[in-house]
């Protein structure tokens, strides 16, 4: 019931946990057969259900060990895990219950992935495409993109190539906070620092495998055919460009060129 609370029924939304518990009995024996010494291989269909349509399918397979108390697979075991996900238009609508109260969702996911081999590092091979996704939040950003991005590897190191195409869009700038001087006392106008200051704390130069390091490797372009405006504290531009988006020793960065194609400052 905890987790029923955090999403949004009231759209006509139903649970039928007749189906469900019968799929559970189900899996359980099979599961139990499995750990007793049937070592076929353990095989699962699964399904999102939208209004009575299927979303999303996913097949799993997995033969090896496998230990239920606590349920884990074996760290160095010689089990072998296939998964097959597939959904032909999924709407990214549908997820809003599980986004921020300011975040909006909309447009479709087109899903296809494949991993297999060891259980606890399988490789990928799959493809996403995105049609007219939408992104609002609040009043800050609006954008609508499409898009398809590849991803191989395996799970500890993907690799992730593709291209995001951005229709539109607007970027609101926040409005710098009001700096007031005090009403008693000295106003410092201006702040004086002392020659020679070291500023490579401010840049440091982390390690490739530290915390904050990105696994695998991306390379995705990003264009801007136009009409991606940029507006607040006095400006408003309409920028046009290309991006790409990638890592470098485990570090996202971003290059490219982005050139204003309309717009004006007000000083």
């Amino acid at each position: 019931q905890s987790l029923l609370a955090q999403f949004n029924t009231d759209s006509g939304a139903s649970f039928d946990f007749a189906s469900a518990r019968a799929a559970h009995l189900a899996w359980e024996t099979r599961l139990r057969a499995y750990l007793a010494g049937d070592h076929d291989a353990l095989d699962a269909d699964l399904q999102l259900l939208r209004g009575g349509n299927r979303r999303l399918r996913a097949t799993i397979s997995y033969a090896g060990a496998l230990s239920m108390q606590p349920p884990f697979v074996p760290e160095n075991g010689s089990g072998r895990l296939e998964v097959r996900a597939r959904s032909d238009s999924l709407a990214l609508s549908e997820f809003d219950d599980l986004l921020p109260p300011d975040v909006g969702l909309e447009g479709a996911l087109q899903i296809q992935l494949d991993a297999t081999g060891p259980p606890r590092n399988p490789d990928l091979d799959g493809r996403l495409r995105f049609s007219h996704v939408e992104v609002t939040a609040q009043q800050r950003m609006r954008l609508l993109f499409d898009g398809e991005l590849t991803v191989a590897g395996n799970v500890a190191d993907p690799v992730v190539r593709g291209q995001i195409v951005i229709e539109n869009g607007v970027i609101q700038m926040p409005d710098p906070p009001r700096v007031l001087h005090p009403v008693a006392g000295k106003a410092l106008l201006v702040e004086q620092h002392a020659a020679g200051i070291d500023t490579s704390a401010l840049a440091p130069d982390l390690p490739a495998n530290g915390p904050d390091a990105v696994p695998g490797d991306v390379d995705v372009t990003v264009k801007i055919p136009g009409r991606l405006w940029i507006r607040g504290q006095g400006l408003e531009v309409e920028l046009a460009g290309d991006l790409r988006l990638r890592t470098r020793e485990k570090r996202p960065a971003l290059t490219g060129d982005l050139r204003a194609v309309d717009g004006n400052l007000i000083l």
